[in-house]
């Protein structure tokens, strides 16, 4: 990523599911990223957002390395903020720079 964009840290979180002794099954949310490298910026009110067919709401939006294994319905933690993962645009300036990915704030 450019010089600069990167300037915060967060964890990527995924849900994590194991299967009971009784059959049922249990999930948690783990860390899959540890200090992910990003540019996070809070919209000032929550926004709707549209990505081709889709539309969702967003309240924030991270910046990333292109490259970077995050997925819709990851979790982004923010110092005990927590975000879901609504849309991902993979290569959202067409050069492979960086990845553009829309939150939606769940705590």
């Amino acid at each position: 990523m450019p010089f600069g964009l990167s300037n915060h840290t967060v964890n990527v979180l995924r849900a994590n599911y194991s299967r009971g002794n009784s059959g049922e099954y249990n999930g948690a949310w783990v860390i899959h990223i540890a200090g992910l490298a990003c540019r996070l910026q809070r919209r000032a009110s929550r926004e709707e957002v549209y990505a081709g067919a889709d539309r969702f709401m967003s309240d924030a939006v991270l910046y990333c390395d292109p490259d970077t294994d995050i997925q819709e319905k990851d979790r982004i933690d923010d110092s005990g903020d927590r975000y879901e993962v609504k849309g991902i645009d993979p290569d959202h300036d067409n050069m492979g720079v960086y990845c553009k990915v829309e939150l939606l704030k769940v705590g």
